[in-house]
């Protein structure tokens, strides 16, 4: 029931799935590992190192790190979720106004962080599909001028032997006019 869980809470990417168990039975059952499967996202970072996280500059490299190490689409979305909700936490246990306001700035800072780079994944997502696109294209090109190279060949041998063929019957041609001129001129009374 508790890999079942795990797999069902990763989406059913088993890869993910594994990664959060075996981070489950690493930390002997702790219950922030067994809310991370539950939520959805095996993220590679330990959960007790995201809560001790004080600064921007720690979030935006944990950020950084997570989304480099998402596997797709999905994935970066989930651990985004996973971030933020940490995030939140961490937000809600500050004690005085000042670490509030200073937290909830982060958060803008790190949602906006967040969006970038999901808007820069989609970007190189797409250019890397339009650069596919573009190297199929130039291999389908390669291998038609190849073909209409082997078709061009194939012609100029044709052209050739015709040409040969050509200067052989008009050697005959000049041959056959030769012994005819030559016979035309003899003297019907002498044999």
């Amino acid at each position: 029931m508790l890999l079942r869980g795990y797999f069902e809470a990763s989406g059913n990417v088993l890869d993910a799935a594994i990664r959060g168990f075996k981070d489950y039975l690493a930390s002997g059952s702790a219950p922030t590992n067994a809310h991370a499967a539950s939520s959805g996202v095996a993220s590679d970072v330990p959960v007790m190192k995201m809560n001790n996280l004080r600064n921007g500059t720690e979030w935006a490299e944990l950020i950084v790190k997570e989304m480099s190490a998402a596997s797709d689409l999905i994935d970066a979305k989930n651990r985004a979720f996973r971030i933020l909700e940490l995030f939140d936490k961490s937000a809600a246990d500050c004690n005085t106004p000042d670490e509030k306001q200073k937290m909830r700035e982060e958060h803008k800072i790190l949602k906006q962080m967040l969006g970038g780079l999901l808007h820069q994944n989609g970007v190189l997502k797409r250019a890397f599909l339009i650069q596919h696109n573009r190297l199929k294209d130039y291999q389908d090109m390669v291998q038609e001028r190849s073909q209409f190279k082997e078709i061009v060949d194939k012609y100029q041998q044709q052209i050739k032997a015709l040409e040969d063929r050509n200067y052989v019957l008009s050697l005959h041609l000049a041959q056959s006019d030769h012994r005819s001129g030559i016979s035309g001129h003899r003297n019907p009374d002498i044999f």
